[in-house]
């Protein structure tokens, strides 16, 4: 399989704004760096991508991705989510791409496991396989054989808009419903959570760097 991930990050200035009760502004900047390092991390070490794509407007996300060998694509401005995600598509397909997976870059428990197994599940064309976050809203982990199988819902109920898209488009549909996947980390309670996890990475390091308990 050519699969390729796609991962769209907003301005770092604009990102984590629920936190913003527990964080300062340039504390949910470096939140939202060390979170990005960590997905892009453990999607290089998946091995399962033939390549890793960053879609955001922030130049220093372009840098981070870059790091981690990815492949940067720079947008003028933040247009949302489908937006920048059809960018990514639209860069996987001119690369021969068979499948994309879209992977936020909120995801602090994720393993090289739960990548795995998003794979694992993949069947004949046309498959889509999905993750919805805990709350059963959003989409935390989009995958889609071939790319551009379905049209994209995020930021609208985006789990079940995804789902009912899939069942009209008559795609096959599988979920994987992991907790790496599943857990972001969106406001307090998120963050209360997973500070009381056993969860290594970069984010707990940060967290536990400005003296949150």
């Amino acid at each position: 399989m050519r699969l390729y991930s796609i991962t769209p990050v907003r301005m770092l200035s604009n990102g984590k704004s629920r936190l913003s009760s527990v964080l300062s502004p340039s504390q949910r900047e470096h939140l939202s760096k060390a979170m990005l390092s960590d997905v892009l991390s453990k999607i290089q070490s998946s091995k399962i991508t033939k390549g890793m794509l960053v879609v955001s407007p922030d130049q220093e996300v372009i840098k981070i991705a870059s790091d981690f060998g990815a492949h940067g694509i720079k947008e003028e401005a933040e247009h949302g989510v489908n937006a920048a995600v059809e960018k990514g598509i639209e860069y996987a397909l001119k690369n021969r791409a068979d499948s994309i997976v879209v992977l936020p870059a909120d995801l602090p428990r994720l393993n090289i496991e739960d990548l795995v197994s998003l794979v694992a599940a993949v069947e004949e064309d046309p498959t889509v396989v999905m993750t919805p976050s805990n709350r059963l809203d959003g989409t935390n982990a989009l995958l889609m054989k071939p790319p551009a199988v379905m049209n994209l819902h995020y930021d609208q109920d985006s789990f079940r808009s995804h789902v009912l898209e899939a069942i009209e488009q008559n795609v096959r549909l599988k979920t994987v419903l992991r907790n790496g996947l599943m857990s972001d980390l969106d406001d307090q309670t998120d963050l209360t959570e997973y500070l009381r996890s056993d969860s290594v990475s970069e984010v707990k390091k940060y967290l536990l760097s400005i003296g949150l308990p």
